[in-house]
């Protein structure tokens, strides 16, 4: 009876199971759009997206569907749109019908859960304005101290290990330097992460955002994970560590009465608590996490490329540092106006960011019914763009795989069109820290040290602009390269 009972089960399930996959391999056919097969995306994403690099295959899809064409994402369709009109009206025209998000889905966190990149929209038109309030030019001017000490840093290992033109791996110095950083300005913590890389809050707060069967489940089937204990995003130990310091720390200012020295992220934080009590603790420190989740993974992970496309384009780099040494008047005290005035380094970070975005997809969900690039969406339809089909797209880029900084500056072409930080009122709360972060290392790296390439099979002296860097394959999210990326390092008078 009970072997029947299971049976009776089993077969109710997959006949449901059937009917979900049915509704969702037809969903484009009468759209009147190019879409890729059900059992094609099945094909790819059981079979070949853990050998490819994704980046690249989407730039393949777009070539092969255009810029407007219908996937999928687990049992739901998706509309995948890279066109600059397409992309507009997904992200910033029709955000009151579709503003929701694949990583909206709830993970069982209450750091994940609470985040706001998670929240419902009642929850995130209250919090997007206090994050807001936390980001502003005042309050980058006041970490400046604390981003430059982190910096300084830095540079005094590069300096000694110039006299010796050491090679060095630019994943491992830039993942220490915003580390020291990130630490600085969100809880006023001084740490050396190159010299004390078993420091407690560095080891636990370290691959945070790394790749893992959490996060792939999550972005294959979201909701998933809420019920399935056993697999975690973010992992269980590092969420447990997050939670314990920060609670320990709200508990000391509070009990100093006073905001600490240097004003940090925590501060304003703390700042905005007191005139809206809805906010609580719970709440603050979900958004101290992902404050420094996304802050500290993705700058490093820029900063690594950064370091290596200047030292593989010598004329380049020399031509961003005359751009530092223009716009600084008094050595010993680089201003805040002044950093904002060096319009080439600005440029070269953001050409690092077009070339190699940290995210593989801009991604929303619609709410109410909508049309986008004419085409009619319901309720629980993922929007896609693709980030790599966007900012290597020829008709926005002239030569679009090449490492140009002065694109942005006597090219002709936006900066508003690298579409890494996204788009609408969805974009990205911390660009301009993270923008402000990256400025402030380079600066002091080229300021500090010459940058040069090191000649292996990936680098080719003779040639003025260099090959696309190869990523390990299967990754969402920063995708490094298969290579360590070194560059080697010479005293700078």
């Amino acid at each position: 009876m009970i072997l029947l009972c299971l049976s009776s089960i089993c077969a109710v399930l997959v006949i449901l199971l059937a009917r979900e996959i049915h509704r969702t391999a037809i969903y484009w056919k009468n759209k009147g759009i190019p879409y890729e097969s059900y059992f094609s995306y099945l094909w790819y994403f059981l079979f070949r997206q853990s050998r490819v690099d994704i980046f690249d295959s989407l730039e393949d899809y777009t070539e092969k569907y255009g810029s407007v064409y219908g996937t999928y994402q687990g049992l739901s369709p998706v509309l995948r749109v890279s066109s600059r009109e397409s992309l507009t009206e997904a992200l910033s025209k029709n955000f009151s019908k579709a503003h929701g998000r694949t990583v909206a889905a709830k993970t069982g966190s209450t750091l994940w859960d609470n985040n706001i990149l998670v929240l419902g929209y009642k929850e995130w038109r209250a919090v997007r304005p206090l994050s807001g309030h936390v980001l502003t030019g005042l309050k980058l001017k006041q970490m400046k101290p604390q981003l430059e000490r982190a910096a300084e840093r830095l540079t005094t290992k590069l300096r000694k290990l110039a006299k010796s033109n050491k090679e060095i791996s630019t994943a491992e110095y830039s993942h220490a330097a915003v580390m020291d950083g990130i630490a600085a300005v969100t809880f006023s913590l001084e740490v050396d992460a190159l010299d004390d890389p078993n420091n407690v809050f560095v080891k636990n707060c370290t691959g945070l955002f790394s790749s893992s069967l959490g996060l792939t489940l999550m972005m294959a089937f979201p909701g998933l994970l809420e019920y399935v204990p056993f697999i975690q995003f973010p992992e269980k130990r590092a969420e447990q560590f997050f939670v314990e310091f920060s609670r320990t720390v709200l508990e000391q200012r509070r009990k100093q009465g006073r905001k600490s020295e240097t004003s940090d992220i925590l501060d304003s934080w703390l700042e905005a608590q007191e005139t809206n009590p809805e906010f609580t603790d719970v709440m603050l420190v979900a958004q101290m996490f992902v404050f420094f989740l996304a802050g500290f993974e993705t700058s490093a992970y820029t900063l690594m490329f950064i370091m290596y496309l200047l030292a593989t384009h010598p004329q380049k780099q020399e031509e961003v540092y005359q751009d530092i040494i223009e716009n600084i008047s008094d050595p010993d005290n680089v201003t805040f106006e002044e950093y904002n005035k060096m319009r080439l380094v600005e440029a070269a970070i953001y050409e690092t960011l077009r070339l190699y975005p940290t995210d593989y997809v801009i991604d929303r969900r619609v709410v109410e019914p909508c049309t986008v690039a004419g085409v009619p969406l319901d309720k629980g339809i993922a929007i896609q763009v693709p980030t790599s089909a966007v900012n290597r797209d020829p008709e926005r880029f002239h030569e679009p795989t090449h490492f140009k900084p002065e694109r942005f500056v006597d090219g002709g072409e936006r900066i508003q069109d690298v579409i890494t930080f996204g788009e609408g009122p969805k974009n990205c709360v911390g660009q301009r820290f993270a923008i402000f972060q990256l400025l402030i290392f380079t600066v002091a790296i080229l300021r500090t040290v010459r940058l040069e390439p090191v000649v292996n099979k990936a680098y080719d002296p003779s040639r003025e602009y260099q090959a696309p860097i190869e990523r390990l394959p299967g990754q969402m999210f920063l995708p490094f390269p298969k290579e360590t990326l070194k560059v080697k390092l010479s005293p700078r008078n």
